[in-house]
């Protein structure tokens, strides 16, 4: 089943849609670029996991945001997010986990989907697992609207998150220790990169971005 199927099987938002093809964009470039065979990256899954990733988010959108959508889709919108949490609940990452395991993708998207839920299994896994440190450095880079430095982005989540006190990204001391670690994650991605990592930019990953729409999902098997 090709992902744009997937994405309207679902009534992904377009947005979302472009998010999740640029971070998919993006995370192929990167994976592309290693040097060594010996770290076993798997360009497919990671492609196909981030095409996924966020397929559940539409649950947390905070639909009146401005410039988000057209006054006359607010209520299109809002009708498809109550539907999405009636049936997957209000937690986007549980939410996406329930979609996928619905689709029947592979076990091992599972398991990146599900380490993901926590910044702190996530961060322990970018040590061991080179595949999901490119996965989640691919996530980080984009915005709402396109690939951004790491510096912008997380410049970005702070404004965006600032007045909600119970978000990670309201808590500026957290995010700055996080804003150091993802440059640690970057480095080490440079190390076994052929190209500049944190000079990346939307043109980069254009030629991936026009051929995705069509690329094909594994569903129902086992990994």
């Amino acid at each position: 089943m090709q992902i744009q199927d997937i994405y309207d099987q679902y009534t992904i938002p377009p947005i979302l849609q472009k998010h999740m093809y640029t971070v998919a964009a993006l995370g192929t470039h990167i994976a592309s670029s290693v040097k060594e065979m010996s770290l076993g990256i798997e360009k497919d899954v990671i492609t196909e996991a981030l095409l996924l990733h966020d397929m559940g988010n539409i649950v947390k959108f905070d639909l009146s945001r401005p410039g988000l959508l057209k006054e006359d889709e607010l209520d299109y919108w809002r009708n498809i997010q109550a539907q999405f949490v009636k049936k997957y609940g209000k937690g986007d990452h549980d939410a996406t986990i329930l979609v996928l395991r619905e689709l029947g993708v592979s076990n091992m998207i599972i398991h990146f989907m599900e380490l993901s839920k926590s910044i702190e299994a996530a961060l322990s896994a970018i040590e061991r697992d080179m595949n999901f440190a490119i996965m989640f450095y691919a996530d980080f880079r984009v915005g709402p609207y396109g690939i951004l430095s790491l510096d912008a982005r997380i410049d970005d989540l702070l404004v965006r998150y600032k007045d909600r006190v119970e978000h990670f990204w309201s808590q500026e001391e957290k995010a700055e220790q996080m804003r150091t670690t993802m440059k640690k994650v970057e480095a080490k991605l440079q190390k076994h990169c052929s190209i500049s990592v944190k000079d990346i930019e939307d043109a980069d990953v254009a030629f991936i971005l026009t051929a995705l729409s069509s690329y094909p999902i594994g569903l129902n098997q086992e990994s």
